[in-house]
Order: C-alpha cells, then sequence, then structure tokens
C-alpha cells in the first residue's frame, strides 16, 4: 500500500480483513468460527472452489480471473460463506492446506496461548519473568 502511494498516487482506502491484492484473500465465517483464506493464485482459487463443491465458480466470468475476482470480492465471498458453512473453521483449514490452499483459523486468545508454537518457544513463561527463562524485555 505504502509503494503503490509513494510511485503511483493511489491513496488506500479501508478493506477490512481483506487483502487488496488478491480475492479471495481475506476472513471468511463457516460453520464454526472464522478462517483466513489466501487464494491468490488462480490454481488456488480453482482448488478452493473444487474442494467447496463449487468448481464452476473457477469459470464463473466475475470470477474466472484474479482481477476480475478483486472486482466481484463481495459477490465471491457470498458464494464462498454458505459453502464454508458446512464445515468448521478447523476442519476446512486442514482439508485446504492439505491441497495447497493457504487457510489459517482465526484464533482467540485461548486457543492462541495454548498453541503448540507458544509452547515450543516458552513464551508464556518469558512474558511472566519466570526465573531462568531468557529476558526478551528489560
Amino acid at each position: 500500500m505504502v509503494s503503490n502511494y509513494l510511485n503511483a498516487g493511489v491513496v488506500p482506502r479501508p478493506i477490512g480483513n481483506d487483502n487488496f491484492t488478491a480475492a479471495p484473500s481475506g476472513t471468511f465465517r463457516t460453520g464454526s468460527g472464522l478462517l483466513n483464506i489466501a487464494a491468490n493464485e488462480d490454481r488456488q482459487f480453482e482448488a478452493l472452489c473444487r474442494i467447496v463443491g463449487a468448481p464452476d465458480l473457477a469459470s464463473d466470468s466475475r470470477f474466472a480471473e484474479r482481477e476480475a475476482r478483486k472486482r466481484h470480492r463481495t459477490e465471491l465471498t457470498a458464494c464462498l460463506e454458505p459453502l464454508l458453512a458446512s464445515r468448521s473453521a478447523a476442519e476446512w483449514e486442514a482439508v485446504l492446506e492439505a491441497e495447497g490452499v493457504p487457510a489459517g483459523r482465526v484464533l482467540g486468545l485461548p486457543e492462541i496461548l495454548a498453541h503448540p508454537h507458544v509452547a515450543a518457544v516458552d513464551l508464556i513463561d518469558t512474558f511472566r519473568g519466570v526465573p531462568g527463562a531468557p529476558r526478551t524485555c528489560t
């Protein structure tokens, strides 16, 4: 966004959780929880459409090309969210990632603090200042 502004004078506008460079790329409602999807490439979008059971979306003229998907992102979200409602964010995350479509659940604070990566780096102990834990702040 900064580069677009400095080089081309394009003033960014708020677009919420969407990525302005691609669609579908943002946060979507599922049957349980929010899911961030970044199907930025055509092959990822085609896989997403197949996986959610709507392969015809990939050939719909509103969505067949990257720029068209960006122009019609609201309509695309309206097509995808009812399909995503059939499973939880956790289920979609696993299925989409296995097929090469970048996706990740939006986690709340309790889930984040319980995440294995947080434990692996002793973040909580470091944050609490447990004796013997490396200090990251002074």
